[in-house]
């Protein structure tokens, strides 16, 4: 699927670090401001997602006065692995969203590609800039492993 100018986004009914959900934040109803920002991201094995994340998050602000009400990061990370994104990334302001699952992120039009660790199959997203990654098994068709070993996430 391909999200498209006007058309309405998928719903987000996630569990948020630290408290609440996604729908605890109200996400495109204009709530604190115009606009709401949703960034998908790969997980804690990403040091690009932890540049993002970390710029994102000093420049909440900023956004807030660009008339984005809410911003929130999501991924298909575990309660334990996004607490510790948010703790060993430092995350001060930025929301961050876990446990996504391949269906919605299919929904949303996020690439999914597949990882190969420790001879298991893992799903992960890719779209552009954000995506994300869980360690569960993927239902879409396999993919070829990575020719790079220092990151065999990416295929």
């Amino acid at each position: 699927m391909t999200l498209i100018p006007t058309q309405t986004a998928p719903a987000l009914d996630l569990a948020l670090v630290g408290w609440g959900t996604t729908d605890d934040l109200k996400l495109g109803t204009g709530e604190g401001g115009r606009f709401s920002l949703i960034v998908f991201f790969r997980g804690l094995h990403c040091p690009i997602c932890r540049k993002q994340m970390a710029e994102i998050d000093k420049r909440i602000e900023d956004l807030k006065a660009a008339g984005i009400g809410q911003v929130v990061a999501v991924s298909m990370e575990t309660l334990e692995r996004s607490t510790r994104i948010v703790d060993e990334w430092h995350l001060a302001s930025l929301r961050v969203a876990y446990g996504l699952e391949e269906e919605a992120a299919r929904m949303w039009g996020l690439n999914l590609s597949h990882a190969i660790k420790d001879a298991s199959r893992t799903c992960s997203t890719n779209q552009a800039s954000s995506s994300s990654m869980r360690t569960a098994p993927c239902s879409g068709p396999a993919r070829p492993p990575c020719p790079s070993a220092d990151r065999p996430w990416m295929t």
